[in-house]
């Protein structure tokens, strides 16, 4: 006997608005092939929280970190 052990697939896609595009700087993140976040690159005055990540599904949030890499896991994290 064997268990299938089923991971959600994450992706991202550079953001699409307006038909234009801000390359590495603006991301849609992906769940199993579903929008579910946002991070992107902002100009706040704190330049060590320079990405910021927004979840658009289940408990929604937004928040600032440090690298692109911070934000995506914060997204991961709470989409779960």
């Amino acid at each position: 006997m064997f268990s299938i052990y089923l991971r959600s697939m994450w992706t991202r896609k550079r953001t699409v608005v307006a038909g234009r595009t801000d390359g590495d700087n603006d991301w849609t993140v992906y769940r199993d092939r579903q929008p579910v976040g946002r991070v992107y690159a902002t100009h706040i005055s704190d330049p060590t929280l320079r990405w910021m990540w927004i979840v658009q599904v289940g408990p929604t949030g937004h928040g600032y970190a440090t690298s692109i890499d911070a934000a995506l896991d914060e997204v991961r994290r709470r989409v779960g």
